[in-house]
């Protein structure tokens, strides 16, 4: 099988727009909750749309602004933070 030359591929094939967390929205029973932007320190910095929008290492398209560079460095699906 020849594909040493391709590059990795990076997002899921069958997703349209590759728009994962809307299919996943779509095709999941369960409801997807907002939750809570958290420092490392558990201040609550903002509100967020739900955990399956973010990855770690994420700083752009986090919907709000912090007044500096943020990062996404953990997801907590316990506390949906």
């Amino acid at each position: 099988m020849a594909v040493h030359n391709k590059p990795d591929s990076q997002e899921i094939c069958f997703v349209k727009d590759n728009d994962y967390a809307n299919y996943v929205k779509k095709h999941s029973k369960k409801r997807i909750e907002e939750g809570f932007f958290v420092d490392t320190k558990g201040n609550i910095l903002g509100k967020h749309k739900g955990i399956l929008y973010y990855t770690i290492g994420q700083r752009k398209g986090l919907g709000i602004t912090f007044g500096k560079p943020m990062f996404v460095i953990d997801i907590n699906p316990i506390n949906n933070t």
